[in-house]
């Protein structure tokens, strides 16, 4: 029973994959998310469906459109891979519980939201707005974690960004974070609760500077370039939700041996 129930996750995380993919070219460019139906983009045939089916279509046709052999982009598969691996964690971590359901929402809202914020540094509050509304229902019909914890994560987190992004533009005469930075923030806090909440904060913050500094020294990015917290904090924040635990009493085991 156990293994059917994977296995429908895995195909429902597939599925819901390829609508990410949907979103993710489409609510950048102000298109409808309905229609028209799947084409591609370079010659604008409509896709079969076929060639839509997510992952295996992909495989079949050598990541190229079947009509005009342009390159499909390899985010296509990634995003449908990813979203599958995440409601597959959500299900071995949570079981068929209201849990499990929001949090296979929230890491979806998370996977569309970083691969459009690394692509075009915008965070939709066609997506944002949306799921604090989710997490707010999840809150307060089946309390995953009490109501003051997400109401307090979600203040303080958006609080701490918020902060910095003043504290840059007094310093620095310019903006430390985006407004839908501090709103995806929030976001989170509500979702995790304070505790995790502020812990994937500190894990977004902490892989930023390693990521941009690695990316610097190769030469990819310069000093002072835009950075896509978007896909820091998304990292941070699945982090914080399937490792969270471990992370937690690996900081209290350290401060115990140093006391």
């Amino acid at each position: 029973m156990n293994t059917l129930i994977i296995i429908f996750v895995i195909l429902l995380g597939l599925a819901a994959g390829s609508f990410l993919n949907v979103l993710i070219h489409r609510l950048p460019r102000g298109e409808s998310i309905l229609r028209p139906g799947s084409r591609c983009p370079r010659c604008g045939v409509p896709i079969r469906w076929a060639d839509n089916i997510p992952l295996i279509s992909y495989l079949l046709l050598g990541g190229k459109c079947r009509v005009c052999r342009s390159p499909i982009p390899a985010r296509y598969p990634v995003v449908e891979l990813l979203n599958t691996i995440l409601w597959v964690a959500s299900y071995l971590k949570f079981g068929l519980s209201s849990v499990f359901f929001q949090m296979i929402i929230f890491s979806s809202l998370l996977v569309a939201l970083s691969f459009i914020d690394g692509q075009y540094f915008l965070l939709p509050d066609r997506l944002v707005f949306p799921g604090m509304g989710v997490g707010l229902f999840f809150l307060f019909a089946f309390r995953p974690v009490p109501v003051l914890s997400g109401i307090g994560g979600a203040v303080l987190c958006a609080g701490l960004l918020l902060g910095i992004a003043w504290l840059s533009q007094w310093l620095f005469r310019k903006k430390g974070m985006g407004g839908g930075d501090i709103k995806l923030t929030a976001m989170v806090g509500l979702f995790l609760g304070w505790p995790r909440g502020l812990l994937a904060l500190f894990l977004a913050a902490v892989l930023g500077l390693v990521g941009w500094s690695v990316l610097v020294l190769l030469g990819r990015r310069r000093f002072g370039d835009r950075i896509p917290f978007g896909i820091f904090l998304a990292l941070g924040a699945w982090l914080s939700l399937f490792c969270g635990d471990y992370l937690f009493l690996g900081v209290r085991s350290l401060v115990q041996s140093l006391l």
